[in-house]
């Protein structure tokens, strides 16, 4: 060992520990590494003896706010994770009620109505004159007024649509049947 000089790494153990016989014996031998070695240990004692200011109040506050703001925060996301989750859960169980449950029963046959029970007979209903005069495209056997009503009907606001729409509810409705 006495052809060529230490590494660091043996250096630093026998600055830590007792050094082997052999790293004693080259030590003894090299002026140079016995300096390094000695410059190791005095740069060692000032580090050791350097005093290191306390931080300022200002800096552990700061410290304090930005660790619970980050505390804060993970637990935000814990949370929100929690609800997506939960939401996922919940919206996958209703998905396999819904598909794993029995299928609805079908309605009675009694309790089934045609088609054509809510209309009128085709001799009672007037309506049936306007609308093959409308889809042929004669205005002049519209009954009188008709064409007129058509842009009035357009024509109302949202509050006199419904008013209107109520009052043909009523006119049309029946006990006992649906609405329109």
């Amino acid at each position: 060992m006495s052809d060529r000089h230490l590494d660091e790494e043996t250096l630093w153990n026998a600055l830590e520990t007792e050094p082997s016989r052999e790293v004693q014996l080259h030590l003894d031998a090299c002026a140079e590494c016995r300096q390094d070695l000695e410059a190791a240990r005095e740069a060692l004692g000032w580090a050791h003896d350097a005093a290191v200011p306390e931080p300022s109040p200002l800096f552990w506050e700061s410290f304090r706010r930005k660790v619970s703001r980050r505390i804060e925060q993970r637990e935000r996301w814990a949370t929100v994770g929690r609800v997506v989750g939960l939401t996922a859960l919940a919206a996958s169980l209703m998905l396999a009620v819904r598909v794993g449950g029995p299928a609805p029963a079908p309605a009675p046959a009694e309790a089934r109505l045609p088609a054509w029970s809510a209309l009128p007979a085709v001799e009672e209903d007037a309506s049936l004159d306007v609308l093959r005069a409308a889809f042929a495209g004669g205005e002049a056997d519209l009954p009188q007024g008709v064409a007129d009503l058509t842009a009035a009907v357009i024509e109302l606001d949202e509050e006199r649509g419904a008013l209107l729409a109520a009052a043909v509810e009523r006119e049309f409705h029946t006990a006992g049947e649906g609405d329109l």
